[in-house]
């Protein structure tokens, strides 16, 4: 049995990762910022903020 394209996979789970991320997406946001943002002061949202911002840089170079 041949191996199916890589691409006609994808496609596939775009469309149903699609629907399924659009019908959780507003409870998501809802539920960090419940549980989770709402919980850290300013400065902590703030120090979030940098160290994310740390992280994602390198994650920029090791690509």
């Amino acid at each position: 049995m041949p191996a199916e394209p890589t691409r006609a996979r994808c496609d596939r789970l775009r469309i149903a990762g699609r629907s399924a991320m659009e019908a959780a997406a507003q409870q998501h946001v809802e539920d960090v910022r419940r549980l989770f943002l709402d919980h850290l002061s300013p400065g902590r949202i703030t120090l979030l903020a940098e160290v994310t911002d740390t992280v994602l840089a390198k994650i920029g170079t090791d690509r």
